[in-house]
């Protein structure tokens, strides 16, 4: 689990510990809204994070390829 994805549940425990139960008031359901949405962009973050990690290795393979290549021809 990442950092960003520890505070989303710190927070939301805050918020079950104050008794946040999205039931009381407008005010709670709103906290329990941008928590909830807090947590989505950190599932997506951690997607990009991973598809970048990906990418940046496929970039490493093809610029060695390319550096072969160019010795190659040289």
């Amino acid at each position: 689990m990442d950092l960003i994805s520890k505070k989303v549940s710190y927070l939301k425990g805050l918020a079950e510990g104050y008794g946040f139960d999205g039931e009381k008031d407008n005010m709670q359901n709103i906290v329990l809204s941008i928590l909830d949405c807090l947590d989505l962009m950190a599932e997506e973050i951690n997607f990009i994070d991973s598809d970048f990690e990906r990418l940046e290795q496929f970039v490493e393979m093809v610029d060695e390829d390319l550096h072969e290549l160019e010795m190659i021809f040289d």
